[in-house]
């Protein structure tokens, strides 16, 4: 006999029966995704924002390095702001702006979608004044919000957002990509110039809240214009909720995006699941922490029912859970600590009677010896609940596998690297 010169890694003991690639853009036949309606939005492969149509998978990648972030899953979200490209249309309310067209300012750069329809906020000539275009909206009486838009330095570089009034108010530095002020805001860079700038408050118990877009010299936004100088805008978006999800266009009217449901049944789960025992390995990155009480999904497993059930969990303090019901007995919880929003993360979670173990990104395994696997799943989700919906992960799942045996605890810890 020749012993081998080298140790066997557990990837070289060990091969998947299942393996989703979603960062190469291309998805499995057995993978169902579901979205009605054809207002989903992406960032493409050559970096800009692009319509999705209706139950198509949306890959999306960074708008300034082109690299594959995986597969966007986002629950559902209304922007209520209309004409969110369209400056010159009268739902803005535009003060001490420059709108004579000369210089123009309807259509006159390239915006983030690769269309020449992004509009220049211009200031005037007025003295000692705010230049602004100020939208309205009435909502849900003190109920979270977030607003966006899509900005880029013409003259001027910094941008003042107001939600409700100066309290609230943000001001971003567009030339640096940076908050100056702003504790619910942040930015995120769309290449080219271009920046989304966000920010998020509550409405007044009325429901009733302003949101002005303001121009700011750089010391404060009253100031006396020069009549051309100003920032690019485009993609305004309004949103119920505690942070800013993929744009969505719109004009006459809100528009809806409906959930993205991904998931996997019938002989397309059962022909690699194994009952007994095996093992799960996901990579995903979820860009905000979760923000409610709730566990959002990065995968669940069901029969249908709560009674049977596996999956994986971030909570509103981002940590991370594996979790194994059977005939509606915990048969193992793993705690795998905290998760850090905004990082790609690998966790693996192994199940047997009496077996459990569970590692995020190749830590010390957390295990459970106490527990009776006896269920028939039949169907997989992934970013969200496979009981009924919900619990979305809104963010991004780049890779899925399945080991149909239970991974001794080294073989966890060396997946989850």
């Amino acid at each position: 006999m020749i012993t081998p010169a080298y140790a066997m890694t557990a990837t070289e003991r060990v091969l998947p029966r299942l393996a989703l690639d979603f960062t190469t853009g291309a998805l499995d036949p057995r993978v169902t995704v579901a979205r009605a309606l054809n207002t989903a939005t992406r960032v493409n492969a050559s970096g800009l924002i692009e319509v999705v149509n209706a139950d198509l998978p949306r890959f999306d990648y960074s708008p300034t390095t082109l690299a594959p972030k995986g597969l966007l899953i986002e629950e559902a979200r209304t922007n209520s702001l209309t004409y969110s490209s369209d400056l010159s249309n009268g739902a803005w309310n535009k003060t001490n702006l420059n709108t004579t067209g000369t210089p123009p300012y309807v259509d006159v750069a390239t915006a983030p979608d690769g269309t020449d329809t992004a509009d220049k906020m211009i200031e005037n000539t007025a003295t000692s004044v705010q230049h602004q275009a100020l939208r309205s909206f009435t909502g849900t009486p003190s109920a979270t919000y977030t607003v966006s838009i899509f900005a880029k330095a013409a003259g001027r570089d910094r941008m003042t957002v107001f939600i409700g009034g100066p309290s609230y108010a943000a001001t971003f530095d567009l030339a640096n990509g940076t908050v100056i002020s702003g504790a619910a805001s942040r930015i995120e860079d769309y290449g080219n110039g271009w920046y989304r700038c966000i920010s998020t408050a509550n409405a007044n118990a009325g429901g009733a809240f302003n949101t002005y877009f303001q121009l700011n010299d750089g010391s404060s936004t009253f100031y006396t214009g020069d009549g051309t100088s100003g920032i690019y805008i485009w993609g305004a978006q309004l949103e119920a909720g505690a942070f800013a999800t993929s744009y969505i266009p719109t004009t006459t009217t809100s528009v809806t995006r409906n959930a993205d449901a991904v998931s996997m049944t019938g002989t397309n789960f059962s022909d690699w699941f194994n009952q007994s025992e095996g093992a799960i390995s996901v990579e995903f990155n979820k860009p905000i922490a979760a923000s409610n009480s709730s566990f959002v999904r990065i995968w669940e497993m069901s029969d249908g029912t709560t009674s049977n059930r596996m999956r994986m969990m971030l909570g509103a303090t981002t940590t991370a859970n594996y979790d194994c019901t059977s005939g509606s007995v915990a048969a193992g919880f793993m705690d795998m600590g905290a998760y850090s929003a905004n990082t790609n993360a690998k966790m693996v979670g192994a199940y047997k009677t009496d077996s459990f173990a569970a590692s995020q990104n190749g830590a010390s395994p957390s295990t459970d010896v106490s527990g009776t696997i006896s269920w028939t799943l039949n169907k997989l989700v992934l970013g969200g609940n496979a009981t009924g919906g919900g619990s979305y992960l809104n963010g991004y799942i780049r890779k899925f596998m399945f080991y149909p045996q239970r991974l001794i605890n080294n073989e966890v810890r060396a997946f989850a690297k």
